[in-house]
């Protein structure tokens, strides 16, 4: 299954448009202060790495610019997993827990700090998501009481956005213009989510080869977490 569908296309084609349109909008500005490289320790320990670059507008508006991808894992879970696994109950949440899933990030976050020193702020994420795994081997036992195998194939776009505040603690001085910061958020986001199962039956009992599952859902939620920040300033 190729992970950038047509489906999936016009919709990163809008993406780009935004992201083309942020930049653009910092090429026109004349003064430069502090930017950052982000990172969020608590993806990486799920196998997932996302880069933001954050680069200012104005005095206190930033806009942070973000991709990432999900690194899936050959078989076994984790106790992270385990422990996402038991708080979300609905398989169609369990993306990060499952560990034959990939998948990638785009997103775009406007910040506003609101002081001059940039350590309090209220930022709004837009981002796109796209997970997959395919043809995954799969055996179980099906309601006759017989072992079936099968392949699995799935699929999923998710789009939402995030309300966050947050705080630029610094925590380790390089020189005057650069520093590591921690900075703690939390905040509520919203996502839509449209996805596809397949399931191929390797061995066909009798007219039924196979059964797919297509829907959409929407959830929102509460968020919370840190990032670590590289700061420099020109």
């Amino acid at each position: 299954m190729n992970p950038i569908t047509l489906k999936t296309m016009p919709k990163l084609g809008l993406l780009w448009i935004l992201l083309t349109f942020s930049t653009g909008t910092y090429a026109q500005s004349d003064t430069v202060w502090n930017q950052y490289l982000r990172i969020q320790p608590l993806q990486v320990l799920c196998r997932e790495l996302v880069v933001e670059y954050e680069f200012p507008v104005t005095e206190k508006l930033t806009v942070g610019l973000g991709a990432g991808y999900r690194f899936r894992k050959n078989s076994g879970t984790s106790e992270v997993a385990d422990l996402m696994r038991i708080m979300t109950a609905d398989y169609r949440l369990q993306n990060m827990a499952n560990p034959y899933y990939q998948g990638f990030k785009f997103s775009i976050s406007p910040r506003y700090y609101l002081d001059t020193r940039k350590s309090f702020f209220v930022s709004a994420e837009l981002f796109m998501r796209y997970w997959w795994l395919s043809r995954l081997d799969e055996q179980y036992l099906n309601p006759k009481g017989t072992y079936v195998r099968a392949q699995k194939s799935e699929e999923m776009d998710v789009w939402g956005g995030k309300v966050l505040v947050g705080w630029n603690r610094k925590r380790l001085s390089f020189s005057t213009h650069q520093a590591v910061y921690i900075t703690p958020f939390l905040g509520i986001g919203f996502r839509h989510k449209a996805y596809t199962y397949r399931r191929t039956y390797l061995f066909s009992l009798g007219s039924d080869t196979g059964n797919s599952e297509r829907g959409q859902m929407n959830w929102a939620g509460v968020h919370g977490g840190f990032s670590l920040a590289y700061r420099w300033a020109r």
